[in-house]
């Protein structure tokens, strides 16, 4: 089966790369998945979201580790904004966020080690405490998102390889028949040579 410009694109441009790397940070700063990042990208450039992620991934990550790093403080920090928002007005629906969820394990985890130690805790252990959930939360996202990407590949990966395990059986059959043919062939031109050297 001959494969099309656009069933096959392996090459990436400079340009391609720069919309991914964007892309990808925008997700990250606006507290969105990658896996989102990629199927936006693929749609634009008419690739899959597994093949951008696979880019992204073995090629660009590296690259603009700084970039991602910042990415990730300014959506804490957006986090935490909306933490303290969150705490001044209460919320109408009666709904726990993620924040709150965390306040509450922070109070309830000082409040232990209160009892425990019989003194205050310092302040600068409970700010490193909301730190070290933040980032837990933030790995766990990524490692979800990580995730999907990678049973997205697997799907794919799966059928190419049903696809080229087609391809390769058609190709055989061809060549079984070929062989035949000039097997054929070459058992006529024997005859021929002897019809002739008998005459």
């Amino acid at each position: 089966m001959p494969t099309t410009q656009k069933d096959r694109k392996d090459t990436w441009t400079q340009e391609e790369d720069e919309l991914l790397a964007a892309t990808v940070l925008r997700h990250i700063k606006e507290n969105s998945t990658q896996l989102e990042a990629f199927k936006e990208v693929g749609k634009q450039l008419e690739r899959t979201a597994g093949a951008c992620g696979f880019r992204w991934n073995s090629y660009l990550r590296k690259q603009y580790s700084t970039e991602i790093q910042q990415a990730k403080q300014k959506r804490r920090e957006e986090k935490r904004k909306e933490t303290k928002n969150k705490s001044r007005s209460p919320n109408k629906q009666g709904k726990e966020t993620l924040q709150d969820n965390h306040q509450k394990v922070e109070r309830s985890q000082v409040a232990s080690e209160r009892q425990n130690n019989n003194q205050e805790q310092p302040i600068e252990n409970i700010t490193q405490f909301i730190k070290d959930l933040y980032e837990k939360e933030s790995r766990y996202a990524e490692i979800n998102e990580n995730l999907s990407l990678y049973k997205s590949l697997n799907s794919e990966l799966k059928a190419k390889i049903l696809e080229l395990s087609s391809e390769n059986e058609k190709l055989k059959n061809e060549l079984d028949s070929m062989t035949q043919d000039y097997t054929r062939l070459s058992e006529l031109i024997v005859q021929a040579k002897t019809f002739v050297i008998q005459r």
